[in-house]
């Protein structure tokens, strides 16, 4: 009974709008309750970044398991009622591969920015990827050192996006920007 009493009179709070709340008070919003949202990944993950063009379509990324000590990279899509794993393409020789930004300009267009771990977790080299409407490839970019990583990306329009990281040249650490 308290619970209804309560609930009615947040309805009436918001009913009335700020006229008769206390002074400071905020009326609820519409879609300011959060809810848990299964994910279709059946193996422990991360999700690290989500983009959403419209309401039927967000794409998040991150990395999952593969064997203890080994992550590949993960991306998920939702289409308005819910989540499943897509497939990524991973570089070739990569022993690891990670997933940290996504920016979708359009539907039919993201762009998924990361690195992965080649000749043996010697090298790390930056991983662009893109998403079409039906399935993601890999992009070609520009690796300073043999240390690169990629951290986030944005894309004001599709096929033009930047991507952000940092490299290790012999003189330390540098702050990485690539674009298309």
């Amino acid at each position: 009974m308290k619970r209804i009493a309560v609930w009615l009179a947040a309805i009436g709070l918001v009913a009335a709008g700020n006229a008769g709340s206390p002074a400071g008070a905020v009326p609820a919003a519409a879609g300011t309750r959060w809810v848990i949202e299964p994910t279709a990944s059946r193996a422990p993950g991360e999700l690290m970044a989500v983009s959403c063009p419209a309401f039927f379509h967000c794409a998040a990324v991150g990395d999952q398991p593969t064997q203890p000590g080994q992550w590949t990279m993960l991306a998920m899509r939702w289409n308005g009622r819910g989540w499943r794993a897509q497939p990524t393409p991973v570089p070739r020789g990569a022993s690891q591969a990670f997933l940290r930004g996504v920016s979708c300009a359009a539907v039919t267009s993201c762009t998924a920015a990361g690195w992965a771990a080649v000749n043996r977790g010697f090298d790390d080299v930056t991983v662009v990827e893109r998403w079409n409407g039906l399935s993601w490839t890999m992009q070609r970019t520009p690796n300073p050192a043999s240390q690169a990583f990629m951290n986030a990306v944005w894309c004001g329009s599709p096929g033009t996006c930047r991507a952000v990281g940092y490299y290790f040249p012999l003189s330390g650490e540098k702050s990485l920007a690539e674009g298309d």
